[in-house]
């Protein structure tokens, strides 16, 4: 896939993304008025969109409303709901939030009265998510790995004029994003540990990067954003949130869901092999993508560094 010029959302232009603002009663008003559903609303949170749960009075899950972030147009609203149906479509063991269609309505619509904001409903997912720092079994980082290697692989052939945009979470932009942000960390240890790493490896990636393979990656494979199975183990086998499809570096996907699990509980750079071994299963690794930064020693040096001014605090 060609990196093109990218025609949608760019975060170095835009600074932030401020969540809309909508209340439980607002969303209860909207879903009744938009798509015809009587449903109670519970806040779910959210960093750059506003997600609410949706029960029957009886408590039941009817699927969750999200309202996107008024910063997005709609060619990226549509290509996140999309890329869950291509993925859906192609992984049939895998459960995947997509887009409800209620009778009659359309899938998505406009949040009344405001600037840019998209509303529609996504299936709800039984089971929980990773979320937390509780201990990860091997068993449950592998499964994660196989998951975001299948969708790694299916995301590699959608193609959508949506997924053209520059975010923060693009780890291409990621030295020009430490710059970026670095001096708003106030805690002056932790901001030179930042920006030690920074220096250390800017260079080695920057030399790497161009032989990287560009692909459309789903961004956020993480622990929060996966839903456990009901087997022994608690496997995930159920993704949410399609929020950063994007293009990017391919092995990107890996590099994030590999992030996620190196805080959880006891966690070290070695409990995260049975997720990497899962997902070169799954899709292979190039050999750019399994490369060794020339800078090995100092790199483990930062490593370590930032993994113990985190737990000192």
């Amino acid at each position: 896939m060609s990196d093109r010029v990218r025609a949608g959302f760019d975060f170095f232009e835009a600074g932030e993304l401020p969540a809309p603002q909508i209340s439980a009663a607002e969303a209860e008003a909207l879903v009744a008025e938009q798509f015809g559903v009587v449903a109670v609303a519970r806040s779910l949170g959210s960093q750059q969109d506003a997600n609410f749960l949706l029960t029957d009075p009886e408590g039941s899950p009817i699927g969750v409303l999200k309202v996107s972030n008024g910063a997005f147009g709609e060619a990226e609203i549509s290509a996140q709901d999309d890329g869950a149906a291509w993925v859906a479509e192609r992984l049939p063991d895998l459960r995947v939030a997509t887009v409800v269609e209620p009778a009659g309505r359309p899938a998505r619509v406009p949040r009344p009265g405001t600037p840019g904001e998209v509303a529609r409903v996504v299936t709800f997912l039984e089971g929980g998510t990773l979320t937390g720092s509780d201990y990860l079994r091997p068993p449950v980082v592998e499964g994660l790995g196989a998951l975001s290697g299948m969708v790694n692989r299916v995301l590699g052939d959608f193609e959508h004029e949506g997924v053209h945009r520059t975010l923060q979470w693009d780890l291409r932009h990621a030295t020009r994003v430490i710059d970026a942000l670095a001096p708003f960390v106030d805690d002056a240890h932790r901001r030179a540990v930042v920006e030690q790493v920074r220096r250390v490896e800017g260079d080695a990636i920057d030399a790497l990067g161009p032989r990287l393979p560009v692909t459309v990656i789903h961004g956020d494979i993480t622990d929060d954003n996966v839903v456990r199975s009901g087997d022994e183990n608690g496997t995930p086998d159920g993704l949410i949130d399609f929020g950063d499809l994007n293009t990017g570096w391919s092995v990107a996907d890996l590099a994030v869901t590999v992030s996620s699990i190196l805080h959880h509980e006891g966690a070290t750079p070695t409990s995260a092999l049975p997720a990497i071994r899962a997902f070169h299963r799954e899709r292979p690794l190039s050999a750019d993508e399994t490369s060794t930064p020339v800078r090995r020693a100092s790199t483990s040096g930062a490593f370590s560094r930032t993994r113990s001014a985190c737990r000192r605090r």
